[in-house]
């Protein structure tokens, strides 16, 4: 069975703790859960997980609070009838076991109360009844099992909108489009030529975010352009993605696309509410111009670890651009154009790069940047173009070769921002010394 990394997406900053409404708690309320199980209160959490149990351990009463119940990564096959009687159960966690079969009644008392159930990494062939029963279920993650069957009576169908679905060699769940509140939805594992063209018909209305993580996509399913609503798209371990049309997808505000096989940047051309975008491990070296959308409002840029030897054109197209990061590249140099109309940049991250030579002039138009990072290049020194930034306050140049000498950086001795300059990194190659400590403390005092 394969077991799929946790990838944080920089988009979905969704707090699910948040959807679990806090419960005033007694401190004086003993841990239901006998030892190893041990519990955090306030908190009301009982946290059974890796502590080798074969089995559900005996819960005593829990009192009036609501309990967070976490027996994942252990090696239960089946949890018992009334496993849970004497608690009131919130959200369940039994991932990461051998379990393929829940009793009926194992949360007898607790089936209008849990909103959130993770069962990822078992051995399930069917969605239990104990489940299909929850009714205001509204996260429930059920990748990486052999199969899961889904009933025709799914008691949250109206409720949950939290769904993680998929496993090497599944079809697409029968039933699925039962579940009309989804919102957030992420398919792992099944394949891309396995989604029915109206997969996510019934979803298009609500469905706010989708991730597609190891599909083995050598394009985008079709199916995915009924989603005019989508906001968060992330495409992910789909090595063998080589074309990207999401011409559909125009209520978009945020891409992610990690370990592909694209060469080009995507059309983003209709993505008119685009705010930013984030594309690493991927092979890309080109961004057409028409692939940009007419007065784009793109914020946030990222392109690390792609195959970039200078800094796009097209994003003149994007005066908007606050956040520019171009780490791993193979980009060499910085010319006085390349970012002439980025007027609002406040970031940019250049590190790893194979950068040689940055223009005198090429920050001359970046009037607001606070920080850049220029980390592991191949510059001789700290550049000079920081000298037309009086609004600098954090210089990264870790691992660069710098000579730290009156000759070499006197220069900064008239920068405008040597006043307020306050942080950042790198080493002097000739005294060992730091960086910023020189341009602090002896810079001042070089001779004009």
């Amino acid at each position: 069975m394969a077991v799929y990394k946790t990838t944080q997406v920089v988009f979905i900053i969704t707090t699910l703790v948040g959807l679990i409404t806090p419960i005033a708690v007694d401190p004086g309320q003993p841990c239901p859960a006998p030892p190893p199980c041990t519990c955090r209160i306030p908190g009301s959490m009982i946290d059974c997980s890796g502590k080798g149990l074969s089995h559900v351990p005996g819960i005593s009463n829990g009192g009036q609070q609501r309990w967070t119940v976490d027996i994942s990564y252990n090696q239960l096959t089946t949890i018992p009838k009334r496993a849970f009687e004497n608690i009131t159960v919130v959200s369940l966690n039994m991932s990461h076991n051998k379990i393929s079969t829940l009793s009926m009644d194992c949360l007898v008392g607790s089936n209008d109360v849990v909103t959130s159930v993770h069962m990822e990494s078992n051995q399930f062939w069917y969605l239990p009844n104990a489940i299909d029963d929850l009714t205001n279920l509204e996260i429930l993650t059920m990748q990486d099992n052999p199969f899961i069957i889904l009933g025709t009576s799914m008691s949250f169908a109206s409720t949950l909108r939290y769904l993680t679905i998929g496993s090497e060699n599944s079809p697409w769940p029968k039933y699925i489009d039962q579940l009309n509140a989804i919102t957030h939805l992420t398919v792992v594992g099944l394949t891309c030529y396995s989604l029915p063209f109206d997969a996510f018909f019934n979803m298009a209305g609500t469905m706010k975010s989708l991730v597609l993580q190891n599909n083995e996509c050598n394009d985008m399913p079709d199916s995915v352009q009924v989603l005019t609503n989508l906001e968060h798209l992330a495409v992910i371990d789909n090595h063998l993605l080589t074309s990207f049309d999401i011409h559909n997808l125009t209520s978009l505000t945020s891409l992610v696309i990690e370990n592909s096989s694209l060469s080009t940047m995507p059309n983003i051309s209709k993505c008119t509410h685009l705010l930013s975008i984030y594309v690493t491990d991927s092979p890309i070296k080109s961004w057409e111009l028409d692939t940009i959308p007419p007065e784009s409002k793109l914020r946030n840029i990222t392109l690390d670890r792609t195959d970039f030897d200078h800094i796009p054109t097209a994003l003149r197209q994007i005066p908007l651009v606050e956040n520019l990061l171009m780490k791993n590249t193979n980009v060499s140099n910085i010319e006085d154009s390349d970012l002439s109309t980025l007027f609002l940049l406040r970031n940019l991250d250049l590190s790893n790069a194979s950068l040689e030579g940055i223009a005198v002039t090429a920050f001359k138009q970046n009037t607001m940047l606070y920080s850049i990072s220029l980390d592991n290049t191949n510059l001789a020194g700290v550049p000079r173009a920081i000298g037309e930034v009086d609004s600098l306050y954090v210089l990264n140049m870790l691992g660069d070769s710098i000579e730290c000498t009156c000759k070499e950086l006197g220069w900064m001795r008239l920068w405008g921002a040597l006043e307020h300059f306050v942080t950042g990194s790198g080493t002097c190659q000739n005294t060992g010394m730091d960086l910023m400590t020189y341009i602090r403390e002896y810079v001042p005092k070089c001779a004009t």
